[in-house]
């Protein structure tokens, strides 16, 4: 299966949500969800995992997932209705 661009960009959205979240439960790196996995999004996983006793990979492998979707949770927020449709 072939992965498209637009799902990508979906995916990033949300990890950058799930990390904002974070920022307001922990602090650290306060990103603006775009979609891009730039330096900002790394800087902000490498941070979290090191936070939660993960390797420190600037990676968002399923542990990190994981611990971002307690972590979301715990502080009882929905995620923003983003517009995926327009991201560019």
């Amino acid at each position: 299966m072939k992965h498209h661009f637009h799902d990508h960009r979906r995916n990033v959205l949300e990890l950058q949500w799930f990390l904002r979240a974070n920022h307001r439960l922990k602090g650290g790196v306060l990103i603006n969800p775009d979609g891009i996995y730039g330096k900002e999004t790394t800087a902000a996983v490498k941070l979290f995992q090191r936070q939660n006793g993960m390797d420190e990979t600037g990676n968002a492998d399923y542990q990190t997932w994981e611990v971002l979707r307690q972590n979301a949770e715990f502080i009882n927020n929905e995620p923003p209705n983003l517009d995926f449709d327009n991201i560019r």
